[in-house]
């Protein structure tokens, strides 16, 4: 039996929730299972600074890395942008766009 560990990182404006990521560690990574910005809060680098949050959280749990799933029409750039490595893509998955496994080595 696997042992898992929740992870969220949350960003706030003005006591208000704006974007976060929820996870879970497993095996000496972390899973991002969810990130996201409210759509309002987009292009000021409250993704960046989420992720940057993670990424040290990450770092001070001495993980080996983050690992996350988005869709072609969602933020494979973004990812990329970040230092993130897609490692697979399962194309016409739904129809017509991929699903892209996305990764970042700390250690």
């Amino acid at each position: 039996m696997r042992q898992e560990t929740p992870l969220t990182v949350l960003a706030y404006e003005e006591e208000r929730l704006v974007g976060g990521m929820i996870g879970k560690v497993f095996w000496n990574w972390l899973y991002a299972d969810l990130v996201w910005v409210e759509e309002e809060s987009r292009g000021r680098g409250i993704g960046r600074d989420v992720m940057r949050a993670t990424e040290e959280q990450a770092r001070k749990m001495k993980l080996n890395g983050i690992y996350l799933w988005t869709q072609s029409w969602q933020a494979p750039s973004f990812y990329s942008k970040l230092g993130y490595s897609q490692f697979v893509e399962l194309r016409s998955f739904p129809p017509g766009h991929s699903r892209l496994g996305f990764c970042k080595y700390l250690t």
